[in-house]
């Protein structure tokens, strides 16, 4: 048996969302507090405590009903959140599709759907693979017998002067490196101001450097850039030069390049174990990704593309 986990993504949304339902109910608790308006006068509490409350509430409700903790067994599997519990058998599961989703879904007889969200579980990769193992009837699409779970190495290794090859785009002309250095010039400046005030006022250290220091922090997330040799894709960042994370080509089962809305586009990397990550590389030009369509592509690798028909050329 083995039941599912939260990830850090699911604390990230939920984390802030109640905190700013449980500042509503202070509102709304302590009408008598007052706030400047535009106008030179005074606003009670209760109305931004009302807007709070019934405004986040709504997200939270709504980001409530995709959390779903799964224990799932041999035999039946137990879906629960605020709202609803429920245990499935076997004979009441129509399908599982585990493969080509990021995300887990199940579909009953009754044509009930619940989905799982892959970015928050941080366990997904060992859910589907039990799945897989315990539930291989009901699992779409059906594993090919004759198909082995990965490509012999050979397949996937390419030798000579293209063993190595890195694409990276240029961080200072990029606008996500344009942004992150305005943004660091920034924190420089609000450091050097609060050191000569930190005598008076201590906290305002603090208040200034958190949110300057997690701005970078997320725009450093759109700033990966790649590494790829003969048997090992790596995955680096401009921002933190010590981070990087390796993929042998034999364990990666496709790549895709993804157009997310209003961020930079991304390499999403699946394993054969059901590990999905994406990476952020707003450096890369549309040369860079050509690039490494091509490379990719020589080495046996599946990729597939939202940018278009150009990168197939």
């Amino acid at each position: 048996m083995i039941k599912s986990r939260f990830s850090l993504s699911f604390y990230f949304y939920a984390l802030p969302i109640s905190g700013l339902f449980l500042l509503g109910l202070v509102f709304i608790t302590h009408a008598e507090w007052q706030f400047k308006n535009k106008l030179g006068g005074t606003n009670s509490a209760l109305l931004p405590g009302l807007i709070l409350v019934v405004g986040v509430g709504g997200i939270a409700v709504v980001l409530l009903r995709k959390l779903v903790m799964v224990r799932i067994a041999p035999e039946q599997i137990s879906l629960r959140t605020l709202f609803f519990w429920r245990t499935i058998s076997r004979a009441e599961i129509r399908s599982i599709r585990i493969l080509g989703s990021d995300d887990l879904t199940i579909r009953c007889m009754d044509d009930e759907v619940y989905g799982l969200n892959y970015g928050f579980y941080r366990n997904m990769p060992q859910l589907k693979r039990y799945l897989r193992e315990q539930y291989s009837d009901l699992v779409l699409p059906p594993p090919n017998p004759k198909q082995g779970n990965a490509d012999p190495p050979a397949t996937r290794t390419i030798a000579g002067r293209e063993e190595s090859r890195v694409f990276d785009g240029n961080f200072f002309t990029s606008q996500n490196g344009i942004f992150i250095m305005g943004f660091l010039l920034l924190l420089i400046w609000a450091l050097f101001t609060a050191w000569k005030e930190l005598s008076v006022h201590p906290p305002m250290f603090l208040i200034l450097l958190a949110p300057i220091a997690g701005i970078v922090g997320l725009a450093a997330t759109q700033v990966y850039y790649f590494r790829l040799t003969g048997e090992v894709l790596e995955i680096r960042n401009h921002v933190w030069p010590w981070y990087r994370r390796e993929y042998r080509l034999v364990e990666i089962d496709n790549v895709a390049f993804e157009a997310p809305f209003r961020r930079s586009h991304t390499l999403r990397v699946r394993t054969r174990n059901f590990e999905s990550d994406a990476y952020g590389a707003g450096t890369l030009r549309k040369r860079n990704w050509h690039a490494l369509y091509k490379a990719l592509q020589e080495r046996h690798i599946s990729v597939s593309s939202q940018f278009g028909t150009s990168m197939r050329r």
